[in-house]
């Protein structure tokens, strides 16, 4: 089934309500989270097809790590299905500094094409990163309406 097709049928059964960025895991300090035009209240943050949407994670590290990975995908309903990214490696490309000690400060930034391919529907965005001894630093879900 066409991934397109299978995301539009899938809003109709789950749709996001509330702006509110859901914790799905996160074992950082001090999360913040910012997306540029999205303040948090309303029912979802605004991602414009055909433009790049971004998120920014502030954080202060509960622990050290070495590498870490960056994780994206859509959540409608119970079903996830992965965005796909240029380079999953966080260190340098996404902004983070590695390796880093425990209580160092970081900023993740992700960038994500909003293509015209995608589907205009709402949709959680989950945004995980991951330490290379694969403890979940960030887990947070997003409420998404892509216009």
């Amino acid at each position: 089934m066409n991934i397109l097709a299978f995301l539009s049928f899938l809003s109709l059964l789950g749709i996001v309500s509330g702006a509110t960025f859901q914790d799905c895991g996160s074992t950082v300090k001090n999360l913040q989270i910012h997306i540029p035009n999205c303040p948090g209240s309303g029912p979802a943050c605004i991602f414009t097809s055909g433009q790049t949407a971004s998120i920014e994670a502030a954080f202060t590290g509960a622990a050290p790590f070495r590498s870490a990975t960056v994780k994206l995908s859509g959540v409608i309903g119970h079903i996830k299905i992965p965005f796909p990214l240029t380079s999953p490696e966080a260190c340098g490309r996404w902004g983070l500094e590695c390796p880093s000690a425990a209580g160092a400060h970081q900023t993740l930034r992700v960038d994500i094409p909003i293509t015209s391919q995608y589907p205009k529907v709402k949709v959680g965005v989950e945004l995980q990163l991951v330490s290379d001894t694969a403890e979940t630093l960030i887990c947070k879900t997003i409420p998404v309406e892509i216009k």
